[in-house]
């Protein structure tokens, strides 16, 4: 049954994999796999050397870097749904297992991870692998030393995940689970002298899993220092600049807006039915752990670990709220990747209230599923067999305009045009007056394109270009398979314009 389930998961993610470079850090990874050069964004700080290195092996076969980086996505996403099934057996027992994995396999964010050439699929395929190791201890009686056992092989498979995806770091809260289990006496009281050298053995596995792909990549970047004098210029331009992160976006209560609208719209992949019972799910879990948390002691002295139901109620806190919180402040919350990690939880929650139904639960699940399913379908279906906006635009100036002769201003196009077409000279900006001196600089003897991204970002200043500025191509695609650049349209400067700002 687990080769056919397999083989059913298999076949369609395999078949509709992503084949074209259709974003920034899509163009980063490929250039990676062609050659490694973290200065030159290939791919961007931290290198993310656990991706690319078996992307490579798998170019080998392929010779082709975004359909390489594609078919590791592909298996990484196929590995995970039984290790989804077989965490959650050890963990909440058979029947949300199965519930939950099969509700994962075809909720359609999910599927497309596991199409697309980055690194989402892999990272939160290794973290379902931390999180199967520290669950193979419920429902046993383990000593002290097998407990801290499982905490040293956790954090060292931890230390590992963070050279594929090290915006999954607020998972190292999980490893607290096996490092309490293994620090408590017979009468349920911490040590706290075992407590610290658990913790310092569990650090030490968790610097060895880290080290042995840090310091190589470091030193391939010229030395440690280097490697972190150009992580924290990274760093602070994510925060600060471009990430979409609450520094960028201050607004608190916008940010929660678009926190709720990007859970709902992840969930169902713009299926209204679909994120309408899954948020019911979500919304009846919450309201049980408020609910029933008085009763619910997480203060050692009086964590009953024989039971076992603080322990189970810890881990899903611990899975979800470290990350929440990471994603609120410091991702962009217009990209559904970057809460996939958290749609197999929020699917836990909706299971196991639906098992609170009664004899309607298996046909809500069914017609659930299968919904699902033909939403997903026809969505990485799409993404596999048309062309992505920013490459239809790649291709559009090719075919229409000379490269000795034209300059492009483009915002994050400019990876993918320089991908595709090299010999075009784009200009990434989003000032005015950058905008103002690089038209003196070109607008004479040259034609001038600019796409909306590089006016959007002019903001209300963008008007005083418009009468200057003829669309010339246009193209649109479905928004929750790109979701930052789902509808481009590209403009050319009017001589005009060049007269104007020249007097």
């Amino acid at each position: 049954m687990i080769f056919f389930a397999l083989g059913v998961i298999a076949i369609p993610r395999l078949l509709y994999i992503g084949r074209y470079p259709d974003s920034w850090d899509t163009v980063d990874f490929a250039l990676g796999v062609v050659r490694y050069d973290i200065y030159n964004m290939q791919p961007h700080f931290p290198g993310y050397p656990l991706y690319l290195l078996p992307t490579k092996w798998m170019n080998k076969l392929v010779s082709e870097p975004i359909i390489s980086l594609s078919l590791v996505s592909a298996i990484a996403g196929i590995i995970m749904i039984p290790l989804i099934y077989f965490t959650i057996k050890n963990w909440l027992g058979k029947k949300i297992a199965l519930f939950t994995t099969i509700l994962s396999a075809v909720n359609p964010l999910l599927w497309l991870m596991a199409e697309q050439p980055m690194s989402d699929s892999l990272g939160m395929m290794m973290i379902w692998v931390v999180l199967w190791i520290i669950s193979r201890t419920f429902n046993q009686s383990l000593t002290q030393s097998e407990y801290l056992r499982t905490g040293i092989i956790a954090s060292f498979v931890y230390g590992l995940a963070m050279g594929v995806r090290i915006s999954y770091f607020p998972f190292v809260a999980v490893l607290l689970l096996p490092l309490l289990m293994s620090s408590f006496d017979l009468q349920q009281r911490i040590k706290w002298r075992t407590l610290l050298r658990h913790t310092v053995l569990m650090a030490l596995s968790l610097f060895f899993g880290l080290a042995l792909w840090f310091f190589p990549v470091a030193y391939t970047e010229g030395g440690l220092l280097p490697y972190l004098r150009l992580g924290i210029a990274f760093t602070s331009g994510h925060f600060t600049d471009w990430g979409g992160t609450v520094l960028t976006s201050p607004r608190y209560l916008d940010r929660v807006e678009s926190f709720i609208k990007l859970i709902w719209v992840s969930l169902g992949g713009k299926s209204w039915i679909i994120s309408f019972f899954l948020f019911g799910g979500l919304l009846w879990i919450v309201y049980h752990f408020l609910k029933v948390s008085k009763k619910i002691r997480l203060f050692p002295k009086y964590f009953h670990f024989q039971s076992m139901k603080s322990y189970r109620c810890l881990l899903y806190l611990l899975s979800t709220i470290p990350y929440i919180l990471w994603a609120f402040i410091g991702q962009n919350l217009d990209k559904p990747r970057h809460v996939a990690i958290l749609i197999p939880f929020i699917l836990i929650g909706f299971v196991w209230s639906l098992g609170k139904i009664g004899r309607l639960s298996k046909l809500i699940f069914l017609g659930l599923a299968f919904v699902t399913m033909i939403t997903s379908i026809p969505l990485v279906e799409q993404y596999a067999v048309e062309k992505p906006p920013m490459v239809q635009l790649a291709n559009q100036i090719n075919q229409s305009y000379h490269p000795e002769q034209t300059t492009i201003f483009t915002w994050e196009e400019q990876r993918v045009i320089q991908y595709l077409y090299p010999d075009y000279q784009t200009i990434r900006l989003r000032n005015p007056a950058d905008f103002e001196n690089q038209i003196l600089i070109y607008g004479e003897n040259r034609r001038i394109l600019v796409t909306n991204a590089v006016l959007d970002g002019f903001g209300e200043q963008k008007g005083k270009y418009a009468p200057y500025l003829k669309p010339v191509f246009q193209t649109e695609a479905d928004s929750f398979l790109y979701p930052t650049y789902y509808q481009i349209v590209l403009y050319e400067a009017l001589p005009e314009l060049y007269e104007k700002l020249k007097h």
